[in-house]
């Protein structure tokens, strides 16, 4: 299913008013069950919902390999995604409680958010990546980031190596980096020597997505938050931050960078 339909609209400009046709970004729910159980309803763009729910599995902690899963469905049309596990790291009870006290209000959410983060273990990785390299991957990203020139509603994630190996567009930044992280994940790609890049903000939890993927650099068009800088230091995760125009802002590990 695509990420964006049209839709008419009446359109206001130099004191006039017509009515013209418009590309709009989708928005999809998609419910995923994990050993018969609902877990999570996420809101976001109808494509590469398998690779979205994987990378969801892997940034929640409650896998670290693809092998981990014995079995997945996928109902794209009626947005289900029923999911066996074969093994888990951490019991769904724990995930389920953790959810529930962050989103309902029956617990504070930072004490999770904080857990989450002791849970997780930094990133080992000796690769050494060129700068003028990751200027020209984002100057790509942004040139084939067809959905956001389209709609101005749809955030850009992508993976690069050698090269640009996949690239995921979705109304939810944290999910346009859940599909990267799942794609990996299925495809079984080495992410100690590879890039994670963004179109929006990095926060902590784009930071402890890409540390329990095992990606160690994180270069955004925007900019990070105070918690991400903190995170990424003690993860030991670069963070690249204002990526234009061949320049770009390195808060932490720059080590890596030549």
């Amino acid at each position: 299913m695509p990420n964006y339909t049209k839709k008419k609209l009446h359109r206001y400009s130099q004191n006039k008013i017509e009515e013209v046709n418009d590309v709009i970004a989708r928005e999809f729910p998609l419910t995923i069950f994990i050993n018969k159980r609902e877990i999570v309803t996420l809101v976001c763009s109808p494509k590469s919902l398998r690779e979205l729910a994987v990378g969801f599995l892997v940034s929640e902690g409650l896998i670290k390999k693809f092998e981990d899963i014995s079995s997945m469905e996928v109902q794209e049309r009626e947005g289900l995604i029923s999911i066996n596990l074969a093994s888990s790291p951490f019991t769904l009870d724990s995930f389920l409680r953790r959810n529930i006290a962050s989103c309902c209000g029956k617990g504070r959410a930072s004490l999770y958010f904080i857990n989450d983060a002791r849970q997780v273990e930094g990133v080992f990785s000796t690769h050494l990546f060129e700068g003028n390299k990751l200027s020209l991957f984002m100057e790509e990203m942004e040139t084939k980031a067809e959905g956001f020139r389209l709609t101005g509603g749809i955030h850009c994630s992508a993976l690069g190596g050698d090269k640009i190996i996949y690239m995921s567009e979705d109304i939810g930044r944290h999910n346009a980096v859940d599909k990267v992280i799942g794609y990996s994940l299925i495809s079984e790609l080495t992410l100690d020597d590879k890039i994670l890049l963004l179109s929006g903000r990095i926060s902590s939890e784009i930071v402890i997505k890409a540390t329990r993927a095992g990606i160690p650099l994180i270069i955004s068009r925007s900019a990070p938050t105070d918690l991400a800088i903190d995170l990424a230091e003690d993860l030991n995760i670069t963070i690249i931050g204002f990526a234009r125009d061949g320049r770009f802002n390195v808060y932490s590990h720059p080590e890596r960078i030549i």
